[in-house]
């Protein structure tokens, strides 16, 4: 099963599992949370300062979360066939012009992640 959500204002991807903190608990789904395109996200509004804490503090309070990105302004791509789901945070260098340049900022191919920075 898979679980998709978007225009969070930030990327974020983990598993489900029965347990939420039991690491042992099987998975029964991968969520997946597209951020905004055009949309101010949380570094747009607090800075790149809470980057680092984020990425301290949700692990804890959140262990699932696989993947999560505050900075990036993407869109996502989720390609889901029976034999394989493949995941791809496609970010723009701005959302202030009309074509602006993108790239891949994380992939996500059958549960193996893929982080470019």
């Amino acid at each position: 099963m898979v679980v998709c959500m978007g225009d969070f204002h930030h990327n974020v991807a983990g598993v489900l599992r029965p347990a939420f903190t039991d690491p042992a608990s099987p998975v029964v789904a991968v969520e997946v949370v597209g951020g905004s395109v055009s949309s101010m996200n949380v570094t747009d509004a607090l800075g790149r300062g809470l980057i680092p804490l984020a990425r301290q503090l949700i692990p804890r309070v959140n262990p699932p979360i696989a993947y999560l990105d505050l900075k990036y302004h993407v869109y996502t791509k989720v390609v889901v066939t029976p034999e394989q789901m493949n995941v791809s945070y496609v970010a723009a260098n701005t959302v202030s012009q009309p074509s602006p340049r993108r790239f891949l900022v994380a992939a996500l191919h059958n549960s193996r992640w893929c982080l470019h920075p």
